[in-house]
């Protein structure tokens, strides 16, 4: 792995405690080309005439341009070794050794530097992912990514503010885990308690635990949330979960079926992408009907197919392209003018901002599709907005917001499966129109839902082959 910013130290000592006195010894530190890592910690030890330890406090962070000083006083005359251990996010990431003799009651400088110790590869091939049955990817075609950030505990750093609403991160929130629904119409939540994801009603928050309305979310803020269960979100609100951590090794569903709208999701017709509706026709007294036209987001909906005489409904204006934006998708048009339907729904809408990480484990999926259009000659719904905000964040599982198809919902992970119809847009491919007919055409295809990925720089990247993201990310390195 390498991480993507040089970090260049220019160290001439700092003040310690020492039980040394006498003569004076300065110390200055840089790092080499091959120290890449931001340096949050330093531990200095000095053997010889004695040995002291010292470890930079939160308030002293190295940053480029910010020399810090470090001064020795000894008592004699003799030789001091130096050794120096520099850290970041918890691991070795650079060392460097010199020596230095000093004259009793004089005073003498060292310069020593820092070298990277290279920290295992961190890629891997993962031999299998466990997926639910009707979640199942097409092997051999699955892109995922890892984003690791050195800095994201630094004390220095104030808590996460989160985008899109004005409530803000409560260190004193509830953990939360075993949750299987949760409705942002009612601000309620169900818990199961035993194995599997049967049980659990829904009602008031656990303890500890808020769910509030703020603008168009409803908005819960947990310490940190472990994601053990299938957990299926509806309501008219898109969802807003503010922790310390989140960890998802089981499956979030925000996701439109069918003409039933994810959380904070359009229905047919509905929604600033929304398709337009096909035209009608005659021909041999027999009515035709041109096909809804797609569901558009961050990428265009596809039109319906034309009939005889009756003209297509075109895909919807994209939408939602700002950073932070937090859309649902839209919904298909009808066919034939409104007489053949129904369409299909736009994907719901998730935030989720950590003030320390999100990890996507291997099992782990969070879907925002849009709909399938029920009816073949209506269009399908385009998908929603998964926008995760913290200073780690890991993906090794699933993130998923594509285009609905026509029949079908939009399927889950890179590729596209086959029919007759209009298919949804995916990381791969964009929506496709529908297909022309006789007396009715067919539905378009749902366009792709937006994916976000915020964190703080620098970053590095890694393909994961077990790993679905789709459609492609935005990253941004902007969260302080």
């Amino acid at each position: 792995m390498r991480i993507a910013t040089v970090v260049l130290l220019a160290v001439a000592g700092c003040s310690g405690t020492t039980k040394f006195s006498g003569s004076t010894v300065a110390l200055s530190i840089t790092p080499d080309s091959t120290v890449t890592a931001p340096i949050e910690q330093l531990t200095i030890s000095v053997s010889g005439a004695d040995t002291s330890s010292f470890a930079m406090p939160p308030s002293a962070a190295f940053a480029a341009g910010q020399p810090q000083r470090f001064d020795y006083a000894v008592t004699g005359a003799g030789t001091l070794d130096f050794t120096i251990g520099a850290m970041a996010h918890g691991m070795m990431v650079a060392t460097g050794t010199g020596s230095v003799s000093v004259q009793k009651g004089g005073s003498a400088a060292l310069a020593i530097a820092l070298a990277a110790v290279q920290p295992d590869d961190m890629a891997q091939e993962i031999p299998d992912l466990s997926m639910p049955a009707d979640m199942a990817m097409p092997p051999g075609d699955m892109t995922g990514i890892v984003m690791y950030d050195l800095l994201g505990l630094d004390l220095a750093h104030g808590p996460i503010v989160p985008s899109n609403t004005t409530v803000m991160y409560d260190p004193a929130a509830a953990d939360l885990s075993g949750v299987v629904a949760i409705n942002t119409s009612t601000l309620q939540i169900a818990v199961a308690a035993g194995a599997g994801n049967d049980g659990g009603t829904l009602g008031a928050p656990p303890t500890g635990v808020g769910f509030v309305v703020s603008g168009a979310f409803a908005v819960m803020t947990v310490g940190k949330w472990t994601v053990d269960k299938e957990v299926k979100v509806s309501g008219t609100r898109g969802l807003i979960v503010i922790a310390k951590s989140v960890d998802i090794s089981n499956v979030i569903h925000v996701e439109a079926v069918g003409p039933t709208a994810g959380p904070g999701g359009a229905g047919a017709t509905a929604g600033t992408g929304h398709g337009f509706n096909g035209g009608t026709g005659t021909i041999f007294s027999l009515t035709t009907e041109g096909g809804g036209g797609g569901a558009s987001h961050a990428t265009a909906g596809g039109a319906g197919g034309t009939a005889i005489n009756a003209g297509a409904g075109g895909p919807g204006a994209t939408y939602g392209m700002t950073l932070t934006d937090l859309s649902g998708g839209s919904g298909g048009g009808l066919g034939g003018n409104g007489a053949c339907g129904p369409a299909g729904a736009g994907g719901g809408a998730l935030q989720i901002s950590a003030d320390a990480s999100i990890t996507v484990e291997l099992g782990g999926v969070v879907n925002a599709g849009g709909g399938g259009a029920p009816a073949s000659c209506a269009g399908a719904g385009s998908g929603g907005t998964i926008l995760f905000e913290a200073r780690a964040i890991t993906v090794l599982g699933v993130l998923s917001a594509n285009g609905g198809n026509s029949p079908g919902d939009a399927i889950v992970g890179r590729g596209r499966t086959g029919g007759s119809y209009g298919f949804g847009a995916t990381v791969d491919f964009g929506a496709a129109a529908g297909t022309p007919g006789f007396t009715v055409g067919g539905g378009g295809g749902g366009g792709g839902g937006r994916i976000a990925l915020r964190t703080s720089g620098p970053y590095a990247a890694d393909v994961h082959a077990a790993s679905a993201v789709s459609p492609a990310p935005v990253l941004d390195t902007t969260v302080p």
